[in-house]
């Protein structure tokens, strides 16, 4: 039985090398695996302890939605997103679905913060998010002011459940690994 499941791709281990069962966020790395999310074999990393990027990030939220994006070339209208480039199809779409805001520049390869990452998948799921957090709403996060413009992500996320700490660390720069747990909790919840 043990060398069965050792030949079973997926079975035990996640086909990346830098995480095994042992990891922390090989539990969600697995299930966007298994959706397919994302792709590995035995001589990939995943690096989970790597920062992720606004183009990376997009394509992982895109795809684990379920969203159908036409790979071909395709004008985005963003200064810095040539038509050619692999993630200008995800731009692309992310602008249409209006999962994201046009502007002069989009910003592929910059780093992203937690609430704005939140806010993307989010967006990209369909789940509602306060603009205005009024004074009566209560906010578990000790870090977040009513005023402040990612009050509403983070009064969503606490909704979800998907954090436990009681500081929302907003500026916080995300991980591929964070995204992977947080695409993970959003995606396993009944929404």
């Amino acid at each position: 039985l043990f060398l069965l499941i050792l030949l079973i791709p997926g079975v035990v281990q996640a086909s990346f090398k830098d995480v095994p069962e042992t990891n922390k966020y090989y539990q969600a790395v697995k299930y966007l695996e298994d959706k397919g999310t994302i792709k590995g074999s035995k001589n990939s990393n995943f690096n989970p302890e790597a920062n992720i990027n606004k183009a990376d990030l997009l394509k992982m939220v895109l795809v684990e939605s379920g969203v159908d994006v036409e790979k071909k070339n395709t004008y985005t209208g963003f200064k810095d997103v040539k038509k050619n480039a692999w993630y200008a199809p995800y731009v692309k779409k992310a602008l249409d679905l209006g999962i994201i805001e046009k502007g002069d520049s989009f910003g592929p390869t910059k780093t992203v913060r937690k609430w704005q990452g939140l806010e993307m998948i989010f967006e990209a799921k369909g789940i509602g998010v306060q603009k205005i957090i009024n004074g009566e709403t209560k906010l578990k996060f000790k870090d977040v002011k009513k005023e402040s413009q990612y009050a509403g992500v983070a009064k969503a996320a606490e909704t979800l459940g998907i954090f436990e700490e009681d500081t929302f660390q907003a500026n916080k720069i995300l991980k591929r690994g964070d995204v992977a747990e947080i695409l993970y909790k959003v995606g396993t919840k009944k929404i």
